[in-house]
Formats: structure tokens, C-alpha cells, sequence
């Protein structure tokens, strides 16, 4: 798919996701470095949130391979973490989106 011709591409109205999926390995690798060089600040941003809260929801959203990939990562990280401190989820945003409240409901606290 990657070799036909943008015009073939437009006739075949493939050449949005084309190019959205041509992209990605390049992404990747950006997103990963913005990882790296803000390992220290996420890490303490994770630490404080666990000690305020304990245990916390840890949501992996998307669409399309977005959403593959967040199902794809769950064994994974639920392998690899401590599963008393995170809930890792995979949750398409289309589902988010078209229902919030059946996944992000708001927790009352009373002081």
C-alpha cells in the first residue's frame, strides 16, 4: 500500500490512514525520547500520585492502532508492575468518547 501512487491512494480514500500509519515508526521514536529526557519528572509524578492515592487507574486511549497497541501493551505492563499500585486499562476513545460515564466516573471525597 505504502508504493501506490497518492493519486490511487485518494481514489481509494486510503491516503489519510496512509499516511497516519507511515508515520508512526517515526513518532514512536519521538515519543520515546520526550520519555527519556522527562523519565525523572514522570517518575516523580507517578510517585506522588500513588502516595496520595495508593492504587491508581493508568488508561492507554486511542483509535484504530492506537487502540491496538494500548490492548496489545496491557499483558505487559500487568506482568511487569506491581498490580496492587496500578489498574492499567486499554479503553478505545470512541468507547470514551460515546459513553464517559461508563469509564471515567468522578470520585466524591468528603473532608
Amino acid at each position: 500500500m505504502f508504493k501506490l501512487e497518492e493519486q490511487k491512494l485518494k481514489d481509494l480514500g486510503a491516503i489519510i490512514t496512509t499516511n497516519e500509519i507511515k508515520q508512526q515508526p517515526e513518532l514512536w521514536l519521538e515519543t520515546y525520547e520526550i520519555y527519556k529526557s522527562n523519565k525523572e519528572k514522570l517518575s516523580r509524578f507517578i510517585d506522588t500520585i500513588s502516595n496520595n492515592h495508593g492504587q491508581f487507574r493508568v488508561i492507554f486511549t486511542g483509535a484504530g492502532t492506537s487502540a491496538y497497541i494500548g490492548n496489545s501493551i496491557l499483558p505487559y505492563l500487568k506482568n511487569k508492575n506491581d498490580i496492587r499500585k496500578y489498574i492499567f486499562e486499554a479503553i478505545p476513545t470512541t468507547d470514551i468518547v460515546s459513553n464517559p460515564y461508563d469509564y471515567l466516573k468522578k470520585i466524591y471525597q468528603h473532608y
